[in-house]
């Protein structure tokens, strides 16, 4: 997954969100997903972690930005990138375990996901052996809400893919 902007680690500190713009913070978020789009382009990743890291420290913000069709348009240009590169998106948990209150991806950036079907794998981001798996119940009723069934994994860049329990 993404992480940096140049040398910048957006998800490293919530007062770095906090001295920037508004106008700042959207092209944060904008870049990210032609980042996440260019990355997808190299063919050398299979799944595509915590697809909207960069709501951490600025999720209203975040949200709002989606709600607009050139942002969408961006999304949309990652998601598509991903799947015409035969990668999967993460689902994790690990935004709800930072109390965000939604996993990773926004419902925005799963409804687009599944129009357009791309693929999904869960992920825990888990730093700890007790978070290991946290949360996949809830992800999956999550991933279900959007029309998914299955989810899937990588066997020697083989995607496989395992109905929900």
């Amino acid at each position: 997954g993404l992480h940096f902007q140049g040398r910048w680690g957006f998800d490293g500190s919530a007062a770095d969100w906090d001295a920037l713009s508004p106008e700042r913070r959207e092209t944060c978020f904008a870049r990210y997903y032609e980042d996440l789009e260019r990355m997808a382009k190299t063919g050398l990743f299979q799944i595509a972690a915590h697809p909207d890291l960069v709501k951490l420290f600025a999720k209203d913000a975040f949200h709002a930005w989606l709600e607009r069709p050139e942002s969408l348009a961006l999304v949309e240009k990652a998601l598509v990138a991903m799947k015409e590169n035969g990668m999967a998106m993460e689902v994790s948990s690990a935004a709800l375990r930072k109390g965000l209150g939604e996993p990773y991806p926004a419902k925005p950036v799963m409804r687009m996901a599944s129009s357009i079907g791309l693929p999904v794998s869960f992920g825990s981001d888990s730093h700890a052996i007790a978070d290991v798996a946290y949360g996949f119940d809830e992800l999956a009723a999550y991933a279900r809400s959007f029309g998914y069934t299955e989810s899937v994994w990588f066997e020697r860049r083989n995607m496989r893919t395992r109905p929900f329990a």
